[in-house]
């Protein structure tokens, strides 16, 4: 699937980063199902690019001509977010219980 596809052709604005993050961290609660297969590594991709030089992470992005453009500053809750959702053992914890 394409990510044009992927990311809707009626938004035109900032997406939010955390948004990512919450998809990480349900997929990995989930087990990782199937759907998110192309979506997932997306979300990596769209994370790892965001992180600025301070190590957080940035708020929001823009996609223009298929490339991620930074857009917003760094905050506490974001980089908590993403933390949470690639580094924690709370998504397999959730699993576990189901």
């Amino acid at each position: 699937m394409r990510w044009e596809r992927l990311q809707g052709r009626a938004f035109e604005g900032v997406y939010q980063t955390y948004k990512c993050a919450l998809f990480v961290y349900l997929y990995r609660a989930l087990d990782k199902p199937d759907k998110g297969r192309n979506v997932y590594p997306r979300c990596l991709e769209i994370i790892s690019s965001l992180q600025a030089e301070n190590g957080g992470i940035i708020t929001g992005y823009r996609v223009e001509n298929g490339k991620i453009v930074p857009s917003g500053d760094t905050n506490t809750e974001t980089t908590s977010m993403v933390v949470l959702a690639l580094y924690s053992r709370y998504p397999e914890m959730v699993e576990e219980r189901g």
